[in-house]
């Protein structure tokens, strides 16, 4: 039987990382990681690569012949994208540009996978949003992921590039050995202050609402749409079936693992770009590949407890 080919781009990063890792026992792909950087795990028998996005003349070599393509390199931070603009640029703009330009000359084109974000659709008077929601980013961040969505549309309709694109949500959770850093979400990060018996700081009364979901079902959802139902050409929220408030989360965690909250005023410029309570309609995904999320918040930081002592 012959194995698809996959790579996934941005692969040390806390998406492309759990999505490895989610192939790890799929013995019917070949699977290549790469990063800008040196890969920091091993997953049997996938090809390693260390290459850069914006390097287009290596970059051509290792997406010839793939049958699905993940592009998880990026910058993420919606307000450091105002102050990094152009790094935000470069990863999360020209990186994928650089792959669609090459790939539009392929006589077999591979479906390119892409994380968008819930902030596409920026701060709205209705909480639960679905696909069709007004879409208002209020972030350099958040308008470049809804331009890079237009440019998987765009060259569909050139070049026949079939894409599937991932509004995701709030996600958490991680594997052993891999270090939580702030770049791996505010729920990771929250985590790792309890852990160190630090100070989670929340800003206002923390009561804004979200709907998380933890990447362990994030990436089976993801893979369910690209291998099983086979979707394309769409648009789909990712998000979880869980809605808790940042506060929620943050007494949680101060509960099961350690901790302590404080409560803040918010700094001027992040008030600015905050969406307010938001909540992800992924129904439409989740019908179409016969999923729902199945891990627990809660449960999931009563098993960091229990690996922690």
């Amino acid at each position: 039987m012959k194995k698809n080919n996959i790579v996934i781009i941005g692969a040390n990063g806390f998406l492309g990382k759990n999505l490895a890792f989610h192939y790890k026992n799929a013995a019917e792909y070949n699977i290549t990681l790469v990063d800008k950087d040196k890969i920091q795990y091993k997953i049997k028998k996938a090809r390693v690569v260390k290459q850069n996005i914006l390097d287009k003349k290596g970059l051509k070599n290792l997406l010839k012949k793939q049958d699905v393509v993940y592009n998880f390199a990026g910058h993420s931070g919606a307000l450091d994208s105002f102050y990094e603009y152009k790094r935000d640029v470069d990863l999360n703009c020209l990186g994928m540009l650089n792959i669609l330009d090459i790939i539009k000359d392929f006589s077999r084109k591979p479906l390119v996978v892409f994380p968008s974000s819930r902030l596409v659709y920026g701060k709205h008077e209705d909480i639960k949003i679905n696909e069709k929601s007004r879409k208002k980013p209020n972030s350099i961040y958040a308008i470049h992921k809804l331009t890079v969505e237009n440019y998987l549309k765009a060259y569909k309709n050139l070049f026949d590039i079939p894409y599937l694109i991932f509004r995701i949500s709030i996600p958490y959770g991680f594997y052993k050995n891999i270090d939580i850093h702030k770049s791996y979400g505010i729920i990771n990060y929250f985590i790792n202050l309890g852990k160190n018996g630090r100070t989670i700081k929340v800003y206002g009364n923390g009561s804004q609402k979200r709907d998380i979901i933890n990447v362990y079902d994030l990436n089976t959802a993801i893979f369910r749409a690209v291998h099983k139902a086979n979707l394309k050409n769409n648009v789909y929220n990712l998000g979880g079936t869980e809605v808790l408030s940042i506060y929620e989360i943050a007494k949680l965690i101060k509960e099961e693992i350690g901790g302590n909250i404080e409560k803040t005023r918010w700094e001027e410029n992040l008030k600015k770009i905050e969406t307010g309570d938001m909540v992800l309609d992924s129904s439409k995904l989740y019908k179409s590949i016969d999923f729902k999320p199945k891990i627990n918040f809660k449960n999931h930081l009563k098993e960091i407890k229990r690996e922690i002592g």
